[in-house]
């Protein structure tokens, strides 16, 4: 029979990076607790050994993002629109002469 915290687990393990995942899977962990520790642990001593880069990790947010709003534009940009400014009578002379 398969109890909440195993689903728990199992939920926790697919959400992981793919090198992650083989490794927490393959220690079979029994509470979330240990599934969560154990990553941890192998996050960091994979930044520390230069496997991963520190800016890399946990930026699957932004990738998804990114995806989500192909074909419409940055939303980070304003609109650009022009404005109209009125030159001042030095500039005016200069240019006339």
């Amino acid at each position: 029979m398969v109890t909440p915290e195993d689903k728990r687990i199992d939920r926790y393990i697919w959400g992981l990076a793919p090198e992650m995942r083989g490794m927490v899977t393959s220690a079979n962990p029994l509470t979330i607790q240990s599934a969560v520790a154990l990553a941890n642990r192998l996050t960091i001593d994979a930044v520390r050994a230069g496997v991963w880069k520190k800016d890399n990790v946990g930026n699957t947010r932004r990738e998804d993002n990114q995806s989500r709003n192909r074909g419409r534009g940055n939303p980070d940009k304003r609109q650009r629109t022009a404005v109209w400014k009125p030159r001042s009578s030095k500039e005016n002379l200069s240019k006339t002469e």
